[in-house]
C-alpha cells in the first residue's frame, strides 16, 4: 500500500474511533467499541479485530498489507494548553477542554497524533486563527488539499498545513469541538505538495558543438542547468519556424528529442534531421520553453 494512501486510511480510522468515542456518551462502551472495530475491519479488510479498552483508554494493533505493524492507542490524558507531538509544541489558546489523545505508531515510530477538544470559552473562528498563527511560527505552511487557494480562510472548518521536514497538520473544527492531527510523512512528499517556483528561462548553458550538421550527424549538446528542472524536462529538435513559448508547440512539431536528465558529463546527444534546413534545439520544462538554439542541416 502506498504511503500516502496508508496514512489517509489511518486518518479515517482514527476519525472513526474519535466519533465512536463520542457515541459512548449515550450508548454502552461495548457497543461503541464494536462499532469502532467494525469500521476498522471494513476499512482495512482485517477480520475479527480485537481491541483493548479500559474506560477511556483503548488500543489495538494491525498489520498493513505491505507488512508494517501499526499500533493505535487512545488516552484521556493530555493538555489543553499545548499540542505536543513529534518534537513540536504548538501553543493552544485559552477556552479549550481536553477530551482525548490518539497516537498511531508504525513499526514502533510515532507517525500520527490526534487530539480532540471541546470549545468551552472560545469560538471556532478564534481557535482557527490562534492555531494558524502558532503553526506559522513553528515553521508550517498553509496548504489547501482540495482547492487552489493559497491563503487560509478562518471560516473554513478544515485547515491543512505542511512542514518541509516532512509533516502534515490538519485542524478540523465545529462550533463546539475541534480535532488537531499531526502526521509524519517525508520531506519529499511535502515538497511534491508545495507550489514550485516557476522557471521561465534556463539558468545555465545549452550549446551545440557545431552550427551546421550533415543529415543524421550526431549533435553533442553541452547542457548545464543551475536550477532543478522537472523530471520530464526535455530538449526537442523542431523546425525553426515553430512558434515559441509553449511546450504544446514542441509537442506538435518535434522531430526528435532527449530528456535533460539523460545528459552525461554535461553532454546531451541528439541527431540532426535527415532533411536540409533550419532547425532549433529547444528546452521545455513544466509546459514552458526555457531556451532555444538554432542550427542548420546541409548536404
Amino acid at each position: 500500500m502506498k504511503q500516502k494512501l496508508f496514512f489517509m486510511l489511518l486518518l479515517i480510522v482514527a476519525l472513526a474511533l474519535t466519533a465512536c468515542g463520542r457515541v459512548a456518551d449515550t450508548v454502552t462502551d461495548a457497543v461503541a467499541e464494536r462499532a469502532a472495530e467494525t469500521i476498522i475491519e471494513q476499512a482495512t479488510g482485517i477480520e475479527n479485530l480485537e481491541m483493548n479498552q479500559d474506560g477511556d483508554e483503548l488500543s489495538f494493533s494491525v498489520q498493513a498489507e505491505s507488512g508494517e505493524q501499526v499500533d493505535f492507542s487512545r488516552s484521556s490524558e493530555g493538555s489543553a494548553d499545548v499540542f505536543a507531538a513529534m518534537g513540536f509544541n504548538i501553543p493552544l489558546p485559552a477556552g479549550l477542554s481536553f477530551v482525548s489523545n490518539e497516537r498511531t505508531d508504525q513499526d514502533g515510530e510515532e507517525r500520527m497524533v490526534m487530539a480532540s477538544y471541546d470549545l468551552v470559552g472560545i469560538s471556532d473562528v478564534a481557535l482557527r486563527t490562534a492555531v494558524h498563527n502558532s503553526l506559522i511560527e513553528a515553521g508550517f505552511t498553509y496548504f489547501a488539499f482540495l482547492s487552489a487557494e493559497t491563503e487560509a480562510d478562518m471560516n473554513n472548518p478544515m485547515l491543512n498545513y505542511v512542514h518541509t521536514d516532512g509533516y502534515q497538520f490538519m485542524l478540523i473544527t465545529e462550533e463546539e469541538a475541534a480535532l488537531l492531527s499531526l502526521v509524519k510523512t517525508s520531506p519529499e512528499a511535502v515538497a511534491d505538495m508545495l507550489p514550485k517556483e516557476v522557471i521561465t528561462e534556463l539558468d545555465g548553458r545549452m550549446t551545440p558543438d557545431k552550427s551546421t550538421y550533415a543529415p543524421g550527424e550526431e549533435i553533442r549538446l553541452t547542457f548545464v542547468s543551475n536550477t532543478a528542472l522537472d523530471g520530464g524536462a526535455w530538449v526537442a529538435i523542431v523546425p525553426s519556424n515553430t512558434p515559441q513559448g509553449s511546450e504544446d508547440y514542441g509537442n506538435a512539431a518535434y522531430l526528435s528529442y532527449a530528456y535533460a536528465s539523460d545528459a552525461a558529463n554535461d553532454i546531451l546527444i541528439l541527431y540532426a534531421p535527415d532533411a536540409a534546413g533550419s532547425y532549433d534545439l529547444r528546452l521545455y520544462n513544466a509546459g514552458l520553453e526555457l531556451a532555444s538554439v538554432s542550427f542548420s542541416v546541409s548536404e
